[in-house]
């Protein structure tokens, strides 16, 4: 922890820094006696909104003042809720007709100065409500049930949707409404490796050097505990996914996750962490739940087959992240080769029929790549579209090996779909679109090939699952798709 500083002591801090931001953002204006930044930009006729808290937390939250997002924001000094007096001028520097929504990150003085402030102005008659951001998972509901949760990172996702919602001219009952169902669905944690330190502030708690605290507010308020010896990045991310997402969690599990739900992940470093090592994070998170469709895939095929397909797709695909660590980012076609040759020696050691048909796709896509490159290698672009012609000539020799088809509930449902929308529109993500509905699809389908037509009827009222393969390719496309920046 630092506790040097450029400046001793943070009078006169809060106006500088926001007079910086409105100086460089002609749109925006600074009421500079309430500390309140706001945008000129803003009619009347459409739903303002409004939020702020204490300094510290930079860029919020006059750096979400603009189109789309926070019609004014309200800063308090370092780490202390604005007083009323300043959400008033906030109010009034931004009149709206429509109403006025104040977004509060859920402590007491924000509570108390926005709620006071809320009911002054709709004591003169304006149309004005609050939402209480309250998205902290970590003390759980015994901790805090008299006051709710804490906020965290996620209030952004709030504002950014409430924001968007009011510039599209969202009248007020369906801005409200949109937050507060925003909100009651967020689920975050955080981890923090010592306090932070206020500039003219002499004494300070520090945390011990080989350790970190789970769950500690985002004003060194007290955490859910403190790890000692320092755990490693991948158990420090594995234990705070579980404190999210575990719904065996009656303390915690706040917000009920469904596998069909698509889900954002949002991933914050409050200020404090390096962007090296906040990037670093971020790809042991995304690895951590790249596999997470595996008890899905298991569960189709014990119902459909032997149950082996998710382990076997998991291995591949923990097998592929460790060929993929260290490895430079594939963007020109001569690098792409041998990424494709390692790709398909893990297929091939997968076994079974979805090995086999995967690494014959493969092979014939990567020599159908690599022969036009060689053919036309000064006009040679990989893209879309030279992508999408390898691709449809694969599925043209891989249809010499298999006599199945879209209907026959088997990977081709995936693969054909795929295949020829890539070849026929260049988009890969009109191509993914295109596999996930086919993958669906299967859901109910009497399968024609494999050890699943052998397998007797379903039982009455009970669904026939998606086929397993089909499923755990649209899974592994999208991470192809999305990870590889197709989408």
């Amino acid at each position: 922890m630092s506790t040097k500083h450029f400046f001793p002591d943070t009078n006169g801090v809060v106006v500088r820094a926001l007079n910086s931001i409105v100086a460089r953002n002609p749109h925006l204006e600074h009421d500079e006696a309430n500390r309140v930044v706001f945008s000129k930009t803003h009619p009347p006729s459409k739903v303002t909104i409004i939020s702020g808290g204490g300094s510290g937390h930079e860029p919020a939250w006059a750096g979400y003042v603009g189109d789309g997002m926070l019609t004014a924001s309200v800063a308090g000094e370092v780490f202390a809720s604005p007083s009323t007096k300043q959400v008033m001028a906030a109010i009034r520097n931004v009149p709206s007709d429509a109403g006025v929504i104040l977004c509060i990150t859920n402590y007491t003085g924000d509570r108390l100065h926005f709620g006071l402030a809320r009911e002054k102005a709709h004591a003169t008659g304006q149309k004005i409500a609050q939402i209480p951001l309250t998205d902290d998972v970590a003390l759980g509901r015994k901790k805090s049930e008299l006051l709710g949760r804490r906020g965290l990172a996620g209030n952004v996702l709030v504002l950014k949707l409430l924001g968007a919602a009011a510039h599209e001219s969202w009248n007020f009952e369906e801005c409200w409404k949109l937050g507060t169902e925003v909100n009651a669905q967020l689920a975050t944690i955080g981890t923090s490796l010592d306090h932070c330190h206020i500039p003219g502030r002499t004494h300070h708690e520090t945390i011990d050097q080989d350790a970190c605290v789970l769950g500690m507010g985002i004003h060194n308020e007290p955490g859910l505990r403190k790890i000692s010896p320092m755990p490693s990045p991948q158990d420090l991310i594995k234990e705070m996914l579980l404190y999210v997402l575990d719904p065996n969690d009656s303390d915690r599990a706040f917000v009920k996750f469904d596998p069909k739900d698509e889900i954002a992940l949002l991933i914050n470093n409050f200020g404090g962490l390096s962007n090296l090592e906040l990037e670093a994070l971020t790809q042991i998170a995304l690895e951590q739940l790249a596999l997470t469709a595996e008890p899905d895939i298991t569960k189709y095929d014990i119902q459909m087959g032997d149950g082996d397909c998710g382990e076997a797709v998991a291995g591949v695909c923990n097998a592929l992240l460790a060929q993929m660590k260290g490895a430079p980012f594939v963007t020109k076609a001569p690098s792409l080769f041998p990424a494709l040759d390692a790709i398909n020696a893990t297929l091939e050691d997968m076994g079974g029929s979805l090995g086999a048909i995967l690494s014959i796709l493969l092979t014939a896509f990567a020599g159908n790549l690599q022969r036009a490159a060689s053919t036309s290698a000064s006009s040679f672009k990989l893209d879309g579209g030279s992508i999408g012609a390898a691709a449809g000539e694969a599925l043209d020799s891989l249809k010499a090996y298999t006599g199945a088809r879209v209907g026959d509930r088997t990977v081709m449902d995936t693969l054909m779909p795929f295949c020829e929308t890539l070849r026929d529109t260049a988009d890969a993500g009109k191509a993914l679109v295109a596999a996930e509905e086919g993958a669906k699809r299967t859901a109910g389908m009497k399968p024609r090939f494999g050890r699943a037509t052998y397998v007797g009827d379903t039982k009455e009222g009970e669904a026939m699952p998606p086929d397993p393969g089909a499923y755990a390719v649209a899974v592994f496309l999208r991470g192809l798709v999305e990870g590889g920046g197709w989408a």
